[in-house]
C-alpha cells in the first residue's frame, strides 16, 4: 500500500481548517472565520498547484496551467521568429557587402 504524503497533508489541513472555522463561528467571530476559510483555500490550492488549471473560492482565484502553456507557446514562437529574422539579416548583410564591393570596383 502506497502512502501519499501530500494527500494525507491535504486531508489534515482541510480537517483542521474546517474545525477552526466552525470554532470561530461558534465563538461568533465572523471575520476570523472568513479569514480561516480564505487561508485554508489558498494553502490547499498551493499544495496542489500542479493539479489545477483554475481555482476560485472565498475571494481567491488562480489560473495556472493554461497561462503557462500559452507562455511557453509564445516563447517558442518568438524563438522561431528570432531565428528567421537573424537568417534574413545575415542574408541582407551579405547582399549589402556585395553591393558595397561592386560600388568600390565601379569607382
Amino acid at each position: 500500500m502506497k502512502i501519499n504524503f501530500e494527500k494525507i497533508l491535504s486531508i489534515i489541513i482541510l480537517l483542521v481548517s474546517f474545525y477552526v472555522t466552525i470554532w470561530f463561528g461558534y465563538e461568533s467571530k465572523a471575520t476570523e472565520m472568513s479569514l480561516m476559510i480564505v487561508a485554508g483555500a489558498i494553502f490547499l490550492s498551493f499544495l496542489n498547484i500542479d493539479k489545477f488549471k483554475s481555482f476560485k473560492g472565498a475571494g481567491f482565484s488562480a489560473e495556472l496551467k493554461d497561462t503557462l502553456d500559452k507562455a511557453n507557446a509564445t516563447k517558442k514562437e518568438l524563438e522561431e521568429l528570432n531565428f528567421e529574422i537573424d537568417k534574413k539579416l545575415k542574408k541582407l548583410k551579405e547582399e549589402l557587402d556585395k553591393t558595397n564591393a561592386l560600388a568600390i570596383v565601379g569607382l
